[in-house]
């Protein structure tokens, strides 16, 4: 005889049976699959393509689930998919098809599927191609030295969609580049300018390649140097690698020539240089140090490099820097310098300035 315990668990199971089968064969049919074939540009199935899916999203790339290969005849399977909608990503780099899991290839231009309950399946054809061009990193050197500097960090961007970008480093040499578009290249590495060394410039300088063209990239890569110490370099290169005469010490008894090219590394610096050597004006500064820098100036020859030097006649504290001051002034011989002249011929507290003023004047 049946008790009445049996009875009621007998009704429980009864009861819940329906339920836990139920809800077993649900998850069960809340994932499906994909298939599919990929093709390159000539239309025949790609052997070992690369084939990624990830969920629809604005960085698809980034969530991307594992990859599959397709077979001899270019198709592919991927089992066990949860529901929702996916895109579908190819790539076989060493055949020339860049890896359309990135948006600078792909251009978001990617085939979508949707998995659910009515539709558990999905079929998709992935066509690649047109195929790469190739950047060639020949060289990337220092402009000074011309040794080789190595990973260097490289940026692609799309011309037409700067938002698009790839980066890569030197070391890699050989790059995938989007065929039949501009693509701007950026090269940065740490204790260097930047190149191109502005959006404009790297505009001008796209590149645009055909279906597995190389283009090599050669670039010169200037150091970043902090100007006061470059300046500083400069001022002491120009006083000691000229034979030099020395009165008492403190005066240049003929003015130094300064190299072409540091002059025009300071017309480069314009403002920031005519700031630094303001500097020298200090009453702490070495005496021949501020003739050197004033025959800088005299050199440069800007309106702005020619005014400090007039500062340099009324304000320096040697006697001997304010009559080198108005040896180039008077060489100058703009009308605020002869004015400034013939106001030290009276007014400088120094007698031999006072006297060179005078000479200068006749």
């Amino acid at each position: 005889m049946i008790s009445e315990f049996q009875r009621w668990f007998k009704l429980l199971v009864l009861t819940i049976s329906p339920l836990l089968f139920g809800s077993t064969c649900g998850f069960a049919q809340m994932d499906g699959s994909i298939t599919g074939l990929v093709l390159g540009q000539d239309g025949k199935p790609i052997y070992k393509a690369r084939v990624h899916i990830a969920r629809k999203g604005p960085l698809y790339g980034s969530r991307v689930l594992e990859f599959h290969e397709t077979d001899i005849e270019g198709k592919f399977r991927i089992s066990h998919v949860p529901w929702g909608t996916y895109v579908v990503m190819a790539g076989k780099e060493e055949d020339g098809y860049a890896d359309t899991t990135g948006v600078f290839y792909s251009n978001m231009d990617v085939p979508e599927v949707d998995l659910g309950p009515l539709f558990s399946s999905a079929d998709v054809v992935v066509h690649l191609g047109p195929k790469a061009g190739i950047l060639h990193i020949a060289s990337i050197t220092d402009g000074i030295t011309g040794q080789k500097i190595r990973n260097a960090g490289i940026t692609l961007r799309r011309a037409a969609n700067p938002k698009f970008f790839m980066t890569a480093s030197s070391s890699v040499e050989k790059i995938l580049v989007p065929s039949g578009i501009g693509v701007t290249v950026h090269i940065e590495v740490e204790g260097y300018q930047p190149w191109p060394p502005s959006e404009k410039a790297a505009l001008e300088n796209q590149i645009r390649l055909d279906p597995g063209q190389v283009f090599d990239l050669k670039v010169k890569l200037q150091p970043v140097v902090d100007p006061i110490a470059e300046i500083t370099r400069m001022i002491h290169r120009t006083l000691y690698d000229h034979p030099l005469e020395i009165s008492h010490g403190t005066n240049l008894t003929s003015p130094v020539v300064p190299a072409v090219e540091d002059v025009q590394r300071l017309r480069e610096l314009g403002g920031s240089a005519i700031n630094i050597l303001s500097t020298y004006l200090q009453p702490s500064a070495n005496i021949l140090d501020q003739q050197v820098v004033m025959s800088l100036l005299h050199n440069v020859g800007s309106e702005s490099a020619l005014n400090l030097l007039d500062r340099f006649a009324e304000s320096a504290t040697s006697p001997a820097v304010r009559s080198r001051a108005l040896l180039w002034l008077k060489v100058s011989n703009r009308p605020q310098d002869r004015a400034l002249i013939r106001k030290s011929s009276i007014e400088d507290p120094a007698p031999e300035v006072r006297g060179l003023a005078n000479d200068l004047l006749k």
